[in-house]
């Protein structure tokens, strides 16, 4: 019970109900002026008081979001409102009031603030996503916790990986596609934004947790997170990765089936790379782990081979002993 109701209970069980009710309408009513000779009538209306506060604090703070929004609204205004507005902020009522208004200006909102939301779970996921950001930005070990939130949903959806153990070469665009708009990385790019900070504690868990537990459905996140950035013109960060030459070229080889030596030797320069600096072999084993980069490689490899035998039995036929 909340301490309202609480109040009213008290209040009910210690005096006679209509003088209760008399006195709590005139405490807490609508401070204005000739208010007593507007409430008859709308009584007659058939109006509640509940449905006349209740309009009347939607529109107070629709007004109030307004100035918020508003261009000429100060940093001093925002300090002074959100000072008034934060006790009530677990009011789902008045909740909208300071949540524009940390929204309006997160760069400014001090560290006492931030804390009071990271502690309260519910209040947390309320918070606009520039917020969000500020506080997982201040305490990886936070923002780990929500990224292992989301890496387990990834790696528990079976139909995900049903369509991975079941993509045919004649669907791999569509389900590239399908991949890409998997509500987890979709959560992950707004998360991400164009925070090249955030982006670096994302592969960084996730590298921490494929040394762990190199399971490939890992692979296909970060695979798929990277390509969507990508494609999103996310210069910033791409541009950023080791993995993103790798990634993207292995990208065009999947969605056009194909190995063709220019891509091979695109490969081969990453790898070169990766001799000159060898962390880069785990990271570059994250992205190979994919299942559909596996089954591009393995296809072709199989291929070569086969080409292999085959010239060399031709060769043998021709010349009558084994090459």
């Amino acid at each position: 019970m909340d301490k309202s109701s609480e109040y009213i209970r008290t209040l009910l069980s210690q005096h006679d109900p209509l003088t209760v009710i008399s006195e709590v309408q005139s405490k807490h009513g609508l401070d204005l002026p000739n208010v007593g000779a507007v409430y008859p009538l709308l009584d007659f209306q058939g109006f509640t008081r509940h449905d006349v506060h209740k309009a009347c604090l939607s529109a107070i703070t629709s007004n109030i979001l307004a100035k918020i929004n508003d261009p000429e609204f100060s940093v001093e205004q925002f300090h002074k409102l959100l000072n008034q507005t934060l006790p009530h902020i677990m009011v789902p009522q008045l909740q909208p009031i300071p949540m524009a208004l940390l929204e309006r200006y997160p760069d400014d909102v001090n560290d006492d603030v931030l804390k009071m939301l990271k502690e309260d779970p519910a209040l947390f996921e309320q918070c606009p996503m520039s917020v969000k950001r500020r506080i997982w930005k201040s305490d990886e070990a936070f923002f780990q916790t929500h990224l292992l939130r989301y890496f387990n949903t990834y790696h528990h959806d079976t139909k995900l990986q049903l369509m991975l153990r079941n993509s045919k070469p004649e669907r791999v665009s569509e389900v590239l596609k399908e991949r890409r708009q998997h509500p987890v990385v979709q959560q992950l790019i707004e998360i991400i934004g164009r925070d090249v900070k955030l982006y670096t504690m994302f592969t960084e868990m996730i590298r921490i947790v494929f040394l762990s537990t190199p399971h490939p459905i890992l692979s296909t996140l970060k695979f798929d997170v990277l390509m969507r950035l990508h494609e999103d013109d996310v210069r910033e960060i791409y541009d950023r990765d080791p993995c993103h030459k790798l990634t993207w070229t292995l990208n065009t080889c999947i969605r056009n089936q194909s190995l063709d030596t220019a891509r091979i030797n695109k490969i081969r320069e990453c790898f070169d790379d990766a001799k000159r600096e060898p962390k880069l072999y785990a990271d570059f084993a994250l992205i190979l782990m994919d299942p559909a980069t596996t089954e591009l490689l393995s296809k072709f490899i199989v291929k070569w081979i086969r080409m292999s035998v085959d010239e060399n039995v031709s060769r043998f036929k021709t010349c009558g002993k084994p090459p």
